[in-house]
């Protein structure tokens, strides 16, 4: 797990040659391996669509304001914050809210919903689609920059790492 992340890598320009023309593929290296995979082999592996599509129950995704997400996803007033507290959340939402935080975006402060959290709760709220896969390689990122800070990082997502490297 451990050299999936510190290896991650984003293919860009000439090295990506040999790949498809999806600007948001990577590669890793493990033991003088390198394995290529994209964000829609990632949404594949879960069977979520890579893009939009028609029918399913899903809008086309949008790009609102952060005031408008604010005042979507409370009932409070808006202050002019940019983030949502999980107290403030619909109680609707508490569960969605629950199941993100533990298989989707587990870093972050606690109550506080900011970010790419933010936008997946809303897009979740108006059902909207979103490109999980893209999600996923940006916690991935993260973590790996963190890894590069400090070595006592949690690794997220191992069954989807090793589903993806089989």
């Amino acid at each position: 797990m451990r050299a999936f992340y510190c290896t991650l890598t984003k293919v860009s320009g000439e090295e990506h040659e040999s790949m498809t023309d999806d600007p948001k593929s990577y590669f890793v290296t493990i033991e003088q391996h390198v394995i290529h995979f994209s964000t829609m082999d990632l949404c594949e592996l879960i069977r979520f669509p890579q893009e939009f599509v028609p029918n399913t129950g899903f809008e086309r995704s949008t790009v609102p304001f952060i005031a408008n997400i604010v005042m979507a996803l409370t009932t409070e007033t808006y202050k002019g914050q940019c983030f949502v507290t999980r107290s403030q959340l619909p109680k609707s939402m508490r569960l969605v809210d629950t199941v993100v935080k533990r298989n989707l975006i587990h870093k972050g402060h606690d109550q506080e919903r900011q970010g790419p959290f933010f936008d997946v709760l809303y897009a979740i709220l108006k059902k909207e689609w979103f490109g999980i896969g893209e999600v996923f390689v940006e916690q991935m990122l993260l973590v790996k920059s963190r890894l590069e800070n400090q070595s006592n990082q949690s690794l997220l997502f191992p069954h989807l790492i090793t589903r993806s490297l089989l």
